[in-house]
This record gives C-alpha cells, sequence and structure tokens, in this order.
C-alpha cells in the first residue's frame, strides 16, 4: 500500500487534526443527523463526515455504510479532496484512469461516484471531508454543489467549536427552511412537530396549521398502513426510503419519494422521525411522455409499409424486426430475431455491412 502524495503542510495538517479530539470517538447525532440530510436532499445512498488521518480515513459520520475506517492509499478518493479548497468531484469512477482500480470501486462497495468538500480546522489546515457516493456514474446540479458546500459549512462548525452550536444550529436551520423539499418531524404518536417552507408550499398547509396536528391528514387513505410499517423500521434506528403519496390541504394526491429517518434525544433513544418529501410529479409525467413516445415508435415500427430491422453493429445479429421485414424476407420474427444478419444478405452487400 502506497499513501498519496504528502504536502508540505502536512504536518500542520495532522496537529490541527489531532488537536480537534475526535478521532476515534463514539458516533454523534449532531454529525449522523447531517449525513442523513445531505444523502435525502442530494439523493445519494451514502454520505460520510471523514476525516484524513496520517495513514486511514476514520469516519465520525457514515450515513449507508457499516464502516468505521479505511486505508488511506494513493487512489484515496478523500485524500485527494483535502488537496485543495474546492469540491472534488468524480463522476464516473470506472472511467478514471486514477481511480478505477481503488478497492471501493473494484470491491463490493462498487462505488462509481465521488464528490467532496474540505472540512477545515481553526488555522484553516483541511482535515477531512464531508463527501457523498453513489453506485452509478452521475453529476452534480449548482444548486446540489450550494447544499454539499452548506453542510460542510455546518460540518466544519460543529468540528471546530461547541461554544458555535448555536450558529451551527442557525445555518442548519437556514438549510432545511430554504430546501425546495418538504422537510418535517413528528412523535412517535404522529404528532407534527415541525415544518418548513418547502412543506408548506408542497402540502398547502402552514405551519401554524399543521403542528401539533397528526401527520395522518397527509395520508391517503390506502397508504395508511405503510405508517405502521414505517415507524417500526425507525424504532429499530433505521431509515427507510420509498416511492408513495401524500395528501395535500386542497384534497390533491401527489407522487413522492419519502425518506424516514429516527430522531434521538441525549441518550440515543429514538423519540421521533424526521420525513423528507420530494415530489415526484414532473418526474412521473417525463416517464410517462418517454413511454408514451416510445409506444408511438413501436407503432410506426411495427405498421410501417416498408421493412425495418435493428441490427447490433457490433455483432450484426437482428435484435429487432417489423411483421413488413418477415414478410419480404419470408421468416417467422422468432427465425429472424437473434440472427446473424449477414445470413439474410446478399454475398456481394456483406463486405458494406461489416465495414
Amino acid at each position: 500500500m502506497s499513501v498519496p502524495d504528502i504536502t508540505p503542510e502536512e504536518q500542520q495538517r495532522l496537529m490541527a487534526l489531532y488537536s480537534l479530539g475526535i478521532l476515534d470517538t463514539e458516533r454523534e447525532d449532531r454529525f449522523d443527523r447531517i449525513t442523513r440530510l445531505a444523502a435525502a436532499l442530494l439523493n445519494v445512498p451514502i454520505a460520510l463526515v471523514t476525516l484524513v488521518d496520517r495513514d486511514r480515513h476514520w469516519f465520525k459520520s457514515a450515513f449507508g455504510v457499516d464502516i468505521v475506517e479505511s486505508a488511506r492509499d494513493s487512489r484515496s478518493f478523500c485524500g485527494h479532496a483535502i488537496r485543495s479548497d474546492a469540491l472534488f468531484v468524480v463522476p464516473d469512477t470506472l472511467t478514471d484512469a486514477h481511480f478505477s482500480g481503488s478497492n471501493l470501486v473494484t470491491g463490493d462497495a462498487g462505488i462509481r461516484f465521488y464528490a467532496g468538500y474540505p472540512l477545515k480546522a481553526a488555522d484553516g489546515s483541511r482535515v477531512g471531508t464531508l463527501c457523498v457516493m453513489d453506485r452509478t456514474p452521475r453529476t452534480l446540479t449548482a444548486a446540489q454543489e450550494a447544499q454539499l458546500k452548506d453542510f460542510a459549512a455546518v460540518v466544519e462548525g460543529e468540528l471546530n467549536s461547541a461554544r458555535q452550536n448555536s450558529v451551527v444550529r442557525s445555518q442548519l436551520a437556514t438549510i432545511v427552511e430554504n430546501s425546495n423539499d418538504a422537510i418535517y418531524s413528528r412523535t412517535l404518536d404522529g404528532v407534527v412537530t415541525s415544518w418548513n417552507a418547502g412543506a408548506e408550499k408542497m402540502l398547502g398547509y402552514a405551519a401554524a396549521e399543521i403542528i401539533g396536528k397528526s401527520v395522518t391528514i397527509l395520508i391517503p387513505p390506502d397508504r395508511s398502513s405503510n405508517l405502521a410499517a414505517n415507524d417500526q423500521c425507525v424504532l429499530q434506528g433505521n431509515a427507510v426510503a420509498h416511492e408513495t403519496n401524500r395528501l395535500t390541504k386542497d384534497g390533491q394526491v401527489i407522487p413522492v419519494i419519502a425518506s424516514h429517518s429516527p430522531t434521538r434525544d441525549g441518550a440515543g433513544n429514538v423519540t421521533g422521525v424526521s420525513i423528507i418529501l420530494q415530489d415526484i410529479t414532473k418526474l412521473r409525467r417525463t416517464q410517462a411522455a418517454l413511454e408514451a413516445s416510445e409506444a408511438r415508435f413501436r407503432a410506426t415500427f411495427e405498421q410501417a409499409a416498408v421493412g425495418i430491422a435493428h441490427i447490433d453493429v457490433q455483432t450484426l445479429h437482428i435484435r429487432t424486426a417489423n411483421e413488413k421485414f418477415c414478410q419480404l424476407l419470408g421468416y417467422a420474427p422468432d427465425e429472424l430475431i437473434g440472427a446473424d444478419a449477414r445470413a439474410v444478405t446478399p454475398a456481394d452487400d456483406i463486405p458494406a455491412c461489416e465495414a
């Protein structure tokens, strides 16, 4: 194993890291809350608060993976992310010459996307990252990059000084309040205890109208059984996300992705539920439009007055063929699909097919 190239400031950086007094301490909800929220808002399965030690990455918070630390080597994502103050992004790890051989990429984790913001100690040393990962290649929008940067600022504040807790809470509250997603919390009995502006915009209720009321007014009758099932997962300390529907104040039923996470007291006991709703109405409409377009294309393809076939350019096998194509050649569809196109091509034309 080879560690990343060590910068001249590495010794000072390590001193700043150790002075925080956080390495090898217990998990804390103040950090876990941020990674849960970051994963939900950025729609990624993994979010980590990583501190970069001399030869390891140690995770103060790890959402989506059950791991405490990993080795720091020349292909370590976070080891590279702390080299500058900018967001570090690897859109597709398999196509990146430097990271394609990383154990996180080739192993069971199957990481295909990474984005991390460096975390600084009070002296400006970059001591770690707030990072998110996915198992499929992707990019972040400008708004999502800004959200990740904001979350990193919150983590940085938590790392540096307990005296900044009030500022940190204010920053986190600002992120929640300005989110376009509906974010609210409730007791285990289902009583709403907080409600952001995004929830008011999406569901129609002002905070004063719904805080103190039962969350069941948001649940369509055919989805009421899901509430108990979600609570069982949350009571076990697990987060759960799924597609479902919610009922707005004016009676509309809207499709959403609902993410439920446990909230805890100082002793670590689950005392309530934090919920994030992402409205997927536009996504559903887009999917429906794509399906309709595909159906129209399929109908045109099948009913065309000329023979049409789709041939794989790599293997030259026939992937699909319409009825007219089959009639012209005198074959049944199951005789053509998967066959080598050269078998039904005049000998003089085969070189052109293979070109």
